[in-house]
């Protein structure tokens, strides 16, 4: 039971994804990135593959002739699609890195955000490695989420008073709600992922 997971919140255009993708392959040189489009021109760099995937096999198969990473494009469901998040908790993806960006979107068909509550639970007996990006901590995402992740990273600055509080709600960060909220509102504006030296001062670690 060796698998965890990391959620990435922030505004849009932040450096969500640029930061994601520098944790996830400072992990393993081979991951699978879950995508509902390509926001970054970092994924264009990987193969991609957009067709509907109907089994854990034809994933297995799309995975290992990729070069390196993989990005699946998901698309909208066919007739007798499995969700995605069913098809993950299969044995043969036992030990996989994944990358989902755009959560909420990734969940946001009704039997996708229900086995998305059952694989979130099953990460760490599975031995995944797993990150996701998303806007907000509790309105994009199942109330499970922060619950079952074991880190919890802001990226760039935040002045919503009510996500704050959201956030603060979910952190275990040894500071007052003012100076989580100072803290917040004084990040830098976006982690520049295309640097040679990124600014990690614009990441805050809210729960770990």
């Amino acid at each position: 039971m060796n698998g965890s997971s990391t959620l990435i919140i922030g505004r849009g255009r932040a450096g969500k994804t640029g930061y994601a993708l520098d944790l996830v392959a400072s992990k393993s040189e081979k991951f699978l990135v879950l995508a509902p489009q390509i926001t970054n021109p970092r994924l264009s760099e990987f193969d991609s593959y957009s067709p509907p995937i109907m089994s854990g096999d034809e994933l297995r198969e799309a995975y290992n002739k990729s070069e390196g990473s993989l990005v699946l494009i998901i698309t909208e469901k066919v007739k007798d699609q499995p969700s995605i998040w069913k098809i993950l908790r299969e044995t043969q993806f036992n030990g996989l890195v994944i990358l989902a960006d755009e959560l909420a979107v990734l969940v946001s068909d009704h039997d996708d955000e229900v086995e998305f509550k059952i694989f979130i639970r099953h990460v760490g007996q599975n031995n995944q490695l797993f990150f996701a990006t998303s806007h907000r901590i509790r309105d994009d995402v199942p109330p499970v989420t922060p619950l079952n992740v074991q880190r919890i990273e802001f990226v760039g600055p935040l002045s919503d008073e009510e996500e704050i509080r959201k956030l603060y709600g979910v952190s275990n960060v040894r500071m007052s709600r003012q100076e989580f909220a100072t803290k917040l509102k004084n990040q830098p504006l976006k982690y520049n992922w295309w640097d040679k030296n990124p600014n990690k001062t614009a990441i805050f670690t809210i729960f770990e």
